[in-house]
């Protein structure tokens, strides 16, 4: 937590730094000249008491004089096991910083026009020769109705803490449970804590300030969250439904969804979890496989036009109804383009009232582009057709295809992830994978690097999928000599179609 005041010079340096350094509050502690703010850090003072910080001043330990960058002697101070620490050589007024996940009592003390001096308010433990207790001066009254207003700030700060009556569950990962998980990432989370609400369970949780809320029906709406949103264009807040399924697997979804929020604002990469040589014969494998002569569903269509002009024009249009005629030539599907404003329509031959639109949001700095198939019908495999095709299409402008603003329902989460690896094989990163298919670490660049690093992502979050939708897959093994995949010695196809 930076605060929302100023930007602080820590966000840079944090980019990419240990997940624990990027959970952090920095407060100002009183000395005799009281405290004395940066401007721009907004006009209401708070109070709190902090414990077990390291004074970095004295380095009784010498966990600064080890020398390193500043994230190196801050993760010292974690792993010495210190909650934060407290430089009281900082002019004009001592700063402490409290690092990583905690829960805090935060008193409102109410808005101020001045702070006047005061002696500093400190305390000892035998962990720490000086500790801040309070950190704010004495506080000038504006007035008398000055209590009514304290009282709602501090109900708003309460909330705003989750320490009071919402009993929010702050969501963290232990990352050496992550780490040992591998490719199941999630399993380093811990469980939501539901609560009954109304006629279901809720769970209430919140990361970085940001509240989320997971919901379980008993029927009709087995599960609901209100989620992340999977493209810049998506709003917090956004109800995502599951509906008709189990308890047990809106329970399930819900669990990644969570897990997935902590992974991602923390910096976590599905790469990292598996070693370099592991990654290096995924991406020689994929990358073998998509030379074979029919390794694609759908064909390479012809050639690129070069300048393609504008998104509906006449000459565009005709490019994007040639991609499709020859992507889909004997296919079930075909499509018919046609093009007005910012979007191009691909209706379906043969078909009533069944199509999907590709819809242009050019800024003047990036092409984005947002797919919109919800017209199509559910289970005819159209919409597999018609992301390949929306994939190429978007190739050839020089586009990106964001993930839906909206989410995605579960079974897309992973539906999505293949139709990018299949993308991704044919043309490179054109697709952008959505929070909610969990493709942690995913590089926005065009670099063979990062291109082949996205593969590999792709590659980890599929089998990662697989496992979770048929973990006895774990257990599969092939027979060169028979042909045949074998669960535990039994036949793979006899065993499946038991259980």
């Amino acid at each position: 937590m930076h605060g929302s005041g100023l930007k602080g010079a820590e966000r840079e340096r944090l980019k990419g730094a240990d997940p624990r350094l990027r959970q952090r509050i920095s407060v100002y502690v009183a000395n005799a000249n009281g405290v004395q703010p940066e401007a721009g850090v907004g006009g209401y003072l708070h109070g709190v008491k902090l414990n077990n910080l390291y004074d970095v001043a004295a380095d009784p330990l010498g966990l600064v004089k080890q020398g390193g960058s500043a994230n190196a002697w801050e993760a010292r101070i974690l792993d010495a096991g210190f909650d934060g620490y407290l430089n009281p050589k900082v002019l004009p007024t001592p700063q402490a910083v409290l690092l990583g996940p905690h829960s805090v009592k935060v008193d409102y003390l109410g808005q101020h026009t001045k702070l006047t001096p005061a002696e500093p308010r400190m305390s000892r433990d035998e962990d720490s020769d000086w500790q801040p207790d309070v950190f704010y001066g004495d506080v000038e009254k504006i007035s008398d109705d000055d209590y009514n207003l304290d009282a709602l700030k501090q109900d708003e700060l309460d909330d705003e803490m989750g320490q009071r009556r919402t009993g929010r569950q702050e969501l963290t990962v232990n990352p050496t449970t992550v780490r040992a998980a591998g490719i199941m990432m999630e399993a380093g989370a811990p469980l939501l804590d539901y609560r009954e609400s109304g006629s279901g369970l809720l769970a209430a949780v919140r990361h970085e300030g940001s509240d989320y809320f997971f919901k379980v029906e008993p029927s009709g709406f087995s599960g609901e969250w209100a989620g992340i949103p999977d493209s810049p264009r998506g709003e917090f807040g956004s109800p995502l439904s599951l509906r008709g399924v189990s308890e047990a697997a809106a329970r399930s979804y819900n669990q990644r969804a969570a897990a997935s929020i902590v992974l991602h604002a923390d910096g976590y990469d599905l790469l990292r979890q598996v070693d370099k040589k592991a990654a290096d014969r995924i991406a020689k494998t994929w990358e073998a496989l998509r030379g074979k002569e029919g390794a694609f569903e759908f064909e390479d269509p012809l050639p690129s036009i070069g300048k393609p002009g504008g998104f509906t024009s006449a000459a565009f249009v005709a490019r994007a109804q040639q991609i499709a005629d020859t992507m889909l030539a004997g296919k079930k599907h075909q499509f018919d383009v046609s093009g007005q404003g910012n979007m191009l329509n691909f209706a379906l031959r043969d078909a009533v009232a069944s199509d999907a639109q590709i819809e242009l949001d050019d800024d003047g700095r990036e092409k984005r582009i947002y797919l919109h198939a919800i017209n199509l019908d559910r289970g005819s495999g159209a919409g597999k057709a018609f992301y390949q095709v929306a994939a190429q299409v978007a190739k050839d402008f020089g586009a990106k295809v964001m993930a839906d603003p909206q989410g995605l329902t579960a079974v897309n989460t992973y539906r999505r992830t293949e139709q990018m690896l299949s993308a991704h094989l044919r043309g490179g990163s054109t697709m952008q994978p959505g929070y909610g298919q969990r493709v942690y670490g995913w590089e926005p660049g065009k670099s063979k690097a990062a291109e082949r690093n996205n593969l590999i992502r792709l590659a980890l979050a599929a089998a990662r999928n697989a496992k979770e939708l048929a973990p006895a897959a774990d257990q599969l093994r092939y027979d060169p000599a028979t042909g045949k995949f074998t669960i535990r010695g039994e036949d793979a196809e006899a065993h499946f179609k038991k259980t």
